[in-house]
């Protein structure tokens, strides 16, 4: 590998990924980009061919890394990756996603000319399914302008929807000066990335480019009904540490992105517990018990959260479930509820 400091450091974490790690690792092979991008493949304990596969690329592409650790969870991935990473700023792709690779040299170019702490890209979601595609874009701020953070959580108006693990990158020196530390062995961890950091930058900056391909739709995603509701309690602890982690200091901007931050992890465990879930009086039940928990905790929160919570308690008792879900998914009503409970 050479030594010269890249422009970007890809992070890849990578669990039992053989059937989907070259699709990710090859839209990283462009011609004459490997002096400034480093790909970085952390395997997290796999069990599979995972280790050998991103070994052969180690040993093809001089700018390939690989890292063996033992299992730790995703976060345990980035929290190593970040501290190995050589590049100016780094990004995370998850090894069953891909590098939107027609938009990576404009990236690249963009990211060479400004420093900030975080840039935010535009991201595309693809089901595996059918097919079917929908792209993330921010609304109310100007691209390829540089703010300061207050200002552009004032701006943008759908900061808390869109500002996701996918479309984030950070400054290497700025994430590594704070050490950043994601909670490991436990799923969902990847909403501490998208916020906690946002309590100690000064800058951000945006580019209309799609840079992350995030595949949807697989049964073996942390995110899917079964998985959501197996870790629901991993979802928990990362909503009361986005609470204990609040900016006490700071912008009214930035504490209010962090309330928005809460309120869509607690949305989703409401929708979890509730709506998801097999077992609906249990899940009221777990539900009912978490609120009174937020209450003592963030009374604010409580108070702004209690529509998500009523109307996810009235639709539970009407038999609305995960498959309800999927039904309005395809004619868009489900953003809508999203939406409304919010």
């Amino acid at each position: 590998m050479s030594t010269d400091k890249k422009i970007i450091s890809f992070i890849i974490p990578a669990y039992n990924a053989e059937t989907t790690l070259r699709e990710c690792l090859d839209s990283f092979i462009l011609d004459g980009l490997d002096d400034k991008v480093e790909v970085i493949i952390v395997n997290d304990g796999s069990i599979d061919g995972t280790s050998d596969i991103a070994y052969e690329y180690e040993v093809k592409h001089k700018n390939f890394i690989l890292i063996n650790k033992e299992n730790g969870g995703h976060g345990s991935t980035i929290n190593v990756g970040s501290k190995k990473a050589s590049g100016k700023y780094f990004k995370v792709i998850d090894s069953d996603d891909y590098i939107c690779s027609e938009n990576l040299l404009n990236y690249i170019t963009d990211l060479e000319k400004i420093d900030v702490d975080i840039v935010l890209t535009n991201f595309i979601t693809k089901n595996v399914n059918n097919g079917s595609a929908r792209v993330y874009k921010l609304g109310g701020i100007d691209y390829r302008r540089k703010y300061e953070i207050d200002l552009f959580c004032r701006k943008c108006n759908n900061l808390s929807s869109i500002c996701r693990f996918h479309a984030l990158t950070y400054n290497t020196a700025f994430y590594n000066c704070h050490n950043f530390i994601l909670s490991e062995k436990i799923f969902y961890e990847d909403q501490e990335f998208a916020t906690l950091p946002f309590a100690k930058a000064q800058n951000i900056y945006a580019m209309d480019l799609i840079i992350y391909n995030y595949n949807v739709g697989s049964p073996n995603q942390s995110v899917s009904p079964e998985n959501l509701t197996k870790n629901i309690k991993h979802m928990q602890q990362v909503l009361f540490r986005l609470i204990d982690e609040s900016p006490v200091h700071g912008s009214l901007a930035v504490k209010n992105f962090f309330l928005l931050q809460q309120k869509e992890a607690l949305l989703y465990l409401y929708m979890t517990s509730m709506l998801k879930s097999v077992d609906k009086v249990s899940g009221r039940g777990f539900a009912v018990k978490l609120r009174g928990r937020v209450k003592k905790y963030n009374y604010r929160l409580y108070f702004r959260s209690s529509k998500s919570f009523f109307v996810c308690y009235l639709l539970s008792h009407t038999g609305f479930n995960h498959k309800t879900m999927e039904k309005m998914q395809q004619y868009s009503l489900y953003r809508q509820l999203t939406k409304f409970v919010r």
